[in-house]
């Protein structure tokens, strides 16, 4: 697992670090000397595309809102014992033309081979703009532009007949995870007015090139999921998402607006729309250290083996007192096991829901 960037109370990071998931040991890796690193950022976005690890975008100290692109690749240490390097290239910067404009807390998956961006914020505004960049070629390619709507219709025709897309309305901090190479699922995020709990997936159709990305743009898709938007768990910005197949697990997170923390952790079926609260297996306590656990935002989560990850984050200091001017920011570590007989299909109404089993490490 490979962790770059994020804050502190008091600094931005630049550093990038392993974790080796069979030792559970963290290895800070240093960069090739021959090369430029990428400055220090939060809430960018880091994503593993057709064999490369992308870096795009994020907040830098200086209060910039960035739109590089950056691949990260591993290389061999100094010595036969020591841990890889990182060698970095800049793919993309701002200044790139037709490149989307700077941002942070922005939603990034891997569909065909493209790193696909929606969303996020800057100074100037919350966005909805889609954007698709091509590793191969270190281009961007922007979907085309969108009404909002949300009667949960995919397209709408317009008084002079023209069919207009249809998309999520202008958010950051949402999350965003693929369940298939052409669906993902997004959930969450804010305007700085509102905070949110619609669902929507967003379809990616192309025909990629083995081993590449697709010659022509591919044709993209939202719905909005109705039936799982209505019956969503309490709406949230800076949580975590993991998909396994079409069920996806949603961790953590906040009401911006109300600064309240959830503290449960839900399962989502895409297929029947279905949520499910999770509880934690075992006695009061577990519950207890379940609900100090999930009282955090901005924290990352990666599948591993059929289990979760969880890293990091900003947390309370005490999650029994009020959030205001408590917080905390974590380097802490934690498995969470999903079990129970309907973890595998969960769309039985009369199943007990699945538990969650938390270990720290």
């Amino acid at each position: 697992m490979l962790v770059f960037g994020g804050k502190s109370a008091t600094e931005y990071f630049d550093e990038c670090w392993s974790l080796d998931l069979e030792t559970l040991q963290w290895a800070r890796l240093g960069s090739d000397a021959a090369t430029r690193t990428p400055e220090p950022r939060c809430a960018a976005s880091l994503t593993y595309v057709n064999g490369c690890v992308l870096i795009f975008g994020g907040r830098s100290q200086t209060d910039r809102f960035l739109a590089d692109v950056w691949r990260l690749e591993l290389v061999d240490g100094t010595g036969p014992t020591s841990p890889p390097m990182v060698r970095w290239t800049q793919l993309a910067d701002a200044e790139t033309d037709g490149a989307p404009a700077g941002r942070w807390a922005h939603g990034a998956v891997a569909m065909h081979g493209w790193l696909v961006v929606f969303g996020g914020s800057n100074l100037e505004s919350t966005l909805n703009d889609l954007w698709l960049f091509d590793p191969s070629r270190h281009a961007w390619v922007e979907c085309a532009g969108a009404l909002d709507d949300d009667s949960g219709a995919t397209t709408r025709e317009g008084a002079d007949g023209a069919t207009s897309w249809v998309r999520p309305c202008a958010r950051g901090g949402h999350s965003m995870v693929c369940i298939r190479e052409d669906e993902a699922v997004l959930f969450g995020g804010n305007d700085m007015v509102s905070t949110f709990s619609d669902v929507w997936l967003l379809r990616l159709t192309a025909t990629p090139r083995s081993g590449q990305a697709p010659t022509t743009v591919p044709r993209a898709q939202w719905t909005r999921l109705v039936k799982a938007s209505e019956s969503a768990p309490p709406a949230r910005v800076g949580h975590a998402m993991v998909a396994f197949e079409d069920r996806v697990v949603v961790l953590g997170g906040r009401n911006f607006l109300q600064s309240s923390f959830d503290e449960r952790a839900h399962i989502l079926d895409v297929t029947t729309e279905r949520w499910h609260a999770l509880s934690s297996t075992g006695d009061g306590d577990a519950t207890r250290d379940m609900a100090r656990s999930m009282t955090r935002t901005g924290h990352s989560a990666v599948e591993y083996s059929g289990s979760i990850l969880v890293f990091g984050g900003l947390g309370l200091r005490d999650v029994e007192r009020p959030p205001h001017d408590q917080n905390v920011f974590l380097n802490d570590m934690m498995w969470l096991h999903l079990v129970g007989s309907d973890v595998d299909v969960c769309t039985h109404p009369d199943d007990e829901p699945p538990a969650v089993r938390l270990v720290r490490v």
